[in-house]
C-alpha cells in the first residue's frame, strides 16, 4: 500500500538502502550505502584501519599494522620492553630496571638488544630454553634452583692451601726440601674434602684440567712418565672470560652468568716405577664475578676451593725405546666434590673415569691423541644436561727455538656427552690452546710456559678467551742404595760416532769398539759392564732418551757379536739428564754427546 521507492523494497546487496535508491545496488560493501567500491567506511573486522575489502589479514590479532600478518616490529610495545605485545607475557607492566648491561658480542643471525634483567620474584619471565648463541660461551637459561642468598663461605682455607702450595714450589726449587714435600702432599689430601660449600646444583664450568708440565701437553696427555722417584711440583693460572651465559626465553638477547674466573691449579707427581706415576690436582679459584642472572645481586668473591682431583698414569709402551716411535698409557682419574656448586666451581657427586693417551715421536716432534670417559651424576641447568660423557683431545708440540729449549705446543680438546652425542653444541664444549713452553737448567727440571685459548664451539664452560700461565720444578727423590761389597767402578769414555740421529754405528768407530772386546775376554774377572749413552740438550727430552737407549743397545749388540757374553752387559740411555759440560755452547754440546762404559770390577 506504499507508493514509490521505501524502506521495504528489495535491497539485494543488504547495505540498508533499497536497489531504487542505490547507486550501487550489488556492491559486495554492504555498510557504506550508496557507496560503489571500497572505502574506509567499509567493515574493519579487526580495528586495524584497513578494510576488510583492502585488508590482506582482515581478522589479524596484529591491531597495528594494516596489511601485515603476523607479529611484527610495528605492532604495540604497551609496556615499552622491545617486546611487540603478541609476543609479550606481561603486556601491562613497566619494567623496574633498566639494563645493567650491553652485550658486546652479536649472534651472527639475530640482532642483539639489552637483556631484560626485570624483577624476578612477583613478576618472573617465561623460562627460557638454552640455545646455542653468539660468541665462545654457550647459552645459559633462568630457571635452575639456585638459592638467591647463597652462604658466603670464608675464603680462608683457599687462601692457606694456595699459600701451602707456594711455599711448596720455593721451597721445592731453593732448598730441595724433600720432608716438606712430602708433608704437603699429606696437607693436600686432608685439607680439600672440608673446602667445598656444598648447598645448590649447579655446573662446574672450569672445564680446564692442565697436565703436568715435564710430562705431558698443556691440557691433553701424552704417554711419557716421571722416571722412578722424580717429583714434580708446580702452580698453573688461568684466565677465564664468559665460560657460561644464558638466553632469556623466546629472545636472542644473551645474559652473561659468569664473566670470570681467575684460578690456580696447584699440581704434583711423582713416579714410583718408570712406567707408574700418581697426580694430584687441586684447582684455587682466586677470583669470581658472576652476574645477577640466577642469584639476587652481583657475586665477586676471592678464594674457593675447585675440586680435587687425584690421578695415575700406567704407560703401556714407550714411544722412546719402540721402533715405531708409538707410545701408550692409561689415565684413570677420579674427582672429589670439593669445589663450590654454587658459584660453578663443583659438581655435587664424585666423578671418575679413564682416558687413553697414545703419541708418536717423530725426529724432535711429538703427536698426540687422548681419548676417555667420564662418568658423573646427571647435572641440569634448565634445558642443559650434563651427564656421564666422551673425552677427547689432540696435541702438537716441537722446539721454535733449539738452543733455548723453547717449545711451541697446539692442542685441542673437548667432550660430548653420551646422551646427546655430538648433536648438542652445548653439551659439546670444544677448545684450542696454544702455549709456549721454556725448560731452564742445565737438567731441564724448571719449566715455565705461557699461552691462551678460545673455545670453538658454543659449549658450556668454554671462554670467549683463555690466557694462563705456569711454574714447575722437579727434583730426584730416590734414595742411592748402599752398595753391597767391594767394588771399584772404572769409567771408561769412547768416542763412538753414529749416523746422524740413528743408532747405527759409522765404521770409524769400529776399532775403538774392539778394544773394549779386547779387555773384557782379556779380564774375565771383569763382572758388569754399563753401556751408557748421553746425549746434548738439542731435542725433545723424551726423544733424546730414546735415541740414546738405542744407541746403547747398538753398542751392545756389536759387543756380543764379537763375543762379549750378553750377561756382563747392560745398556741404559740417558739421554740428556747427565751433562758434563754446558749445552748452550758448541764445545759443551760436544763434549755431552758420548758412550760411556761403566766397568764395575770385583776386588780379589
Amino acid at each position: 500500500g506504499q507508493c514509490g521507492c521505501g524502506v521495504a523494497d528489495v535491497d539485494s546487496d543488504n547495505d540498508g538502502t533499497p536497489e531504487c535508491n542505490d547507486a550501487c545496488p550489488n556492491d559486495a560493501n554492504k555498510t557504506a550505502a550508496g557507496q560503489c567500491g571500497c572505502g574506509v567506511a567499509d567493515t574493519d573486522a579487526d580495528g586495524d584501519g584497513a578494510a576488510n575489502c583492502n585488508d590482506q589479514c582482515p581478522e589479524d590479532a596484529s591491531k597495528t599494522s594494516p596489511g601485515i600478518c603476523g607479529c611484527n616490529a610495528a605492532d604495540t610495545d604497551s609496556n615499552n620492553n622491545n617486546i611487540a605485545d603478541c609476543n609479550d607475557s606481561v603486556t601491562n607492566e613497566t619494567p623496574t630496571e633498566t639494563p645493567t648491561e650491553t652485550p658486546t658480542e652479536t649472534p651472527t643471525d639475530t640482532p642483539i638488544t639489552p637483556a631484560d634483567e626485570s624483577d624476578e620474584g612477583s613478576n618472573p619471565q617465561p623460562t627460557p630454553q638454552i640455545a646455542p648463541g653468539a660468541g665462545n660461551g654457550i647459552a645459559g637459561g633462568r630457571g635452575c634452583n639456585l638459592t638467591t642468598n647463597m652462604p658466603q663461605t670464608s675464603g680462608a682455607p683457599a687462601v692457606a692451601l694456595l699459600f701451602v702450595g707456594l711455599l711448596g714450589l720455593i721451597m721445592t726449587i731453593r732448598f730441595g726440601d724433600k720432608k716438606f714435600l712430602v708433608k704437603l702432599i699429606f696437607l693436600l689430601a686432608l685439607v680439600t674434602p672440608f673446602m667445598g660449600g656444598k648447598n645448590a646444583q649447579a655446573l662446574n664450568v672450569q672445564k680446564l684440567r692442565p697436565s703436568n708440565g715435564h710430562t705431558s701437553g698443556y691440557a691433553v696427555h701424552t704417554s711419557e712418565t716421571l722416571p722412578q722417584g722424580k717429583f714434580s711440583f708446580g702452580i698453573n693460572l688461568n684466565l677465564t672470560s664468559n665460560p657460561l651465559y644464558a638466553t632469556p626465553g623466546g629472545t636472542s638477547l644473551r645474559s652473561h652468568v659468569v664473566n670470570h674466573f681467575v684460578t690456580a691449579d696447584i699440581l704434583a707427581s711423582y713416579g714410583f716405577t718408570d712406567w707408574f706415576n700418581f697426580n694430584v690436582d687441586m684447582p684455587v679459584n682466586i677470583h669470581r664475578s658472576i652476574d645477577p642472572t640466577f642469584i639476587a645481586t652481583k657475586d665477586t668473591g676471592w678464594f674457593d676451593a675447585g675440586e680435587l682431583q687425584l690421578s695415575s698414569k700406567f704407560r703401556l709402551y714407550d714411544a722412546s725405546q719402540t721402533s715405531t716411535h708409538l707410545g701408550l698409557a692409561l689415565i684413570p682419574f677420579v674427582s672429589l666434590p670439593t669445589g663450590r656448586d654454587s658459584v660453578y666451581l663443583g659438581d655435587n657427586s664424585i666423578a671418575g673415569g679413564v682416558t687413553a693417551a697414545g703419541d708418536w715421536l717423530f725426529k724432535d716432534n711429538r703427536f698426540y691423541i687422548n681419548v676417555g670417559t667420564r662418568l658423573k651424576k646427571s647435572e641440569t641447568l634448565t634445558n642443559l644436561t650434563v651427564k656421564n660423557e666422551m673425552l677427547y683431545g689432540a696435541g702438537f708440540e716441537r722446539p721454535i727455538v733449539k738452543d733455548w729449549n723453547l717449545d711451541v705446543i697446539a692442542e685441542a680438546f673437548g667432550s660430548t656427552t653420551f646422551s646427546k652425542f655430538a648433536t648438542e653444541d652445548i653439551s659439546s664444549p670444544l677448545e684450542a690452546e696454544l702455549t709456549l713452553r721454556k725448560k731452564w737448567l742445565a737438567n731441564k727440571n724448571l719449566v715455565t710456559q705461557i699461552g691462551g685459548g678460545v673455545g670453538i664451539t658454543n659449549g658450556y664452560g668454554l671462554p670467549d678467551y683463555r690466557l694462563n700461565a705456569g711454574i714447575s720444578y722437579a727434583l730426584d727423590l730416590k734414595k742411592k742404595g748402599k752398595k753391597k761389597g767391594k767394588k771399584e767402578v772404572i769409567n771408561l769414555v769412547v768416542d763412538i760416532k753414529f749416523n746422524t740421529d740413528k743408532a747405527t754405528i759409522k765404521p770409524i768407530s769400529f776399532p775403538e769398539l774392539d778394544q773394549v772386546v779386547a779387555i773384557m775376554t782379556k779380564h774375565p774377572e771383569i763382572s758388569n759392564v754399563t753401556i751408557e749413552g748421553h746425549t746434548d740438550s738439542m731435542g725433545s727430552d723424551t726423544y733424546n732418551m730414546g735415541l740414546s737407549q738405542r744407541r746403547a743397545n747398538s753398542v751392545k749388540k756389536y759387543l756380543v757379536q764379537k763375543g762379549v757374553e750378553a750377561r756382563r752387559l747392560t745398556a741404559i740411555g740417558y739421554g740428556e739428564t747427565k751433562p758434563v759440560a754446558n749445552n748452550n755452547t758448541a764445545e759443551g754440546r760436544a763434549q755431552n754427546r758420548r758412550t760411556v762404559f761403566s766397568i764395575t770390577q770385583v776386588a780379589k
